[in-house]
């Protein structure tokens, strides 16, 4: 019980303030500030927690650099004034839930609870560990939104951002400007046809020059399959999906229905060719809130089940996942370690590295 401590005490502390005060219109803006600076007081201050956190440290010390000019430059300003490493793990944690939090508030009324089951979600615990991917992830939402809008400049502006964190964020340009109408039979034969995508074997494609970057992974360590729980969880939510679609009320005809459809099917399309090459479901991870976004928005609109019922089996069904993600720890949570913030190392760059590879061997 003690090694799934900070998934009970986070999970705890998530659900108490949606109850308390995110059920209730008066009181949600309380709910919102307060997971927030919950999120920053414990997960801004973690130390060597996530799987990727120790590869981070090692870059601050080593100064190594990437032309992702965001996260490098301001890793390097901050490492030129030799300020404390974890003052950059809590700016990006800001500027990273800063913009998933604009991105749920822009949807719809329900954005409290869709803030609560993001907290609780695979999402929330793998930009722990993938920093620099989920800070991109989180400019490039707002991007999409933006250019669904209409609003180019801004659409631009939120994507030249997230490649400044991570440069995947470019190659995801072209679905900024795919805007395809979704009817509910289009959505449904699109659906039932994504049952069958992890069957695809998708190697061929990455001769192809636009995506050739993902060439240095195959025949790698990195070149693997997604394992059983993947598909527990595809599968899972395939279903549900396609039962939405099936008993959704008439939707009308308008950009944000059309928006959320859209940003839906490239999450299922991507994340279904993934299964045979893993690298690819990071792609998919950039569309991967409209999961929570459709599941939650669209609760409501079943005609055969009361949204109060709809949305307890919603809750229950991320529960299961949170459930599962905690057990297998994919991003090395369980481990965690709080750690003040502070403005100066105390220790010098040969007792971090020290401590890197004491943490390594004990891994």
């Amino acid at each position: 019980m003690v090694v799934f401590m900070i998934y009970i005490f986070h999970f705890f502390i998530v659900i108490s303030l949606y109850i308390l005060f995110g059920r209730n219109n008066q009181t949600k803006n309380i709910f919102i500030v307060s997971s927030f600076i919950y999120v920053l007081f414990v997960f801004g201050q973690r130390w060597m927690t996530g799987t990727d956190f120790p590869n981070y440290l090692r870059y601050f010390i080593t100064d190594f650099t990437r032309q992702e000019w965001g996260y490098f430059g301001l890793q390097n300003l901050l490492s030129h004034f030799d300020l404390y490493f974890g003052l950059l793990i809590i700016i990006v944690l800001f500027i990273t839930q800063i913009n998933f939090y604009r991105f749920f508030l822009k949807i719809n009324n329900q954005a409290p609870l869709m803030i609560a089951i993001f907290l609780i979600s695979e999402m929330f615990f793998g930009q722990l560990s993938q920093i620099r991917q989920y800070a991109a992830i989180s400019f490039y939402l707002n991007s999409y939104y933006y250019a669904h809008k209409n609003k180019y400049t801004k659409s631009i502006f939120n994507l030249i951002l997230g490649y400044s964190f991570h440069s995947v964020a470019l190659y995801l340009l072209p679905f900024l400007f795919i805007k395809t109408p979704i009817s509910k039979k289009i959505a449904l034969f699109f659906f039932i046809s994504a049952l069958f995508f992890p069957l695809i074997d998708i190697h061929i494609i990455f001769n192809l020059p636009v995506i050739s970057d993902y060439i240095r992974y195959m025949g790698g360590h990195f070149d693997q399959p997604l394992g059983f729980g993947h598909n527990i969880k595809y599968y899972s939510m395939l279903l549900v999906v396609i039962y939405y679609i099936q008993n959704l009320k008439p939707l009308p005809k308008n950009n944000m229905n059309n928006f959320i459809l859209n940003g839906l099917i490239l999450y299922f399309l991507i994340y279904g060719f993934s299964f045979h090459f893993a690298p690819v479901f990071r792609v998919a991870t950039f569309f991967q809130a409209f999961e929570i976004i459709f599941l939650i928005g669209y609760a409501n609109q079943l005609k055969y089940i009361p949204d109060f019922v709809s949305k307890k089996i919603v809750v229950c069904l991320f529960f299961g996942i949170f459930c599962f993600s905690s057990l297998v720890d994919s991003y090395n949570v369980r481990k965690y370690q709080f750690r003040p913030l502070r403005v100066y190392e105390e220790r010098t760059d040969t007792e971090l590295i020290y401590e890197l590879e004491e943490f390594k061997q004990r891994k």
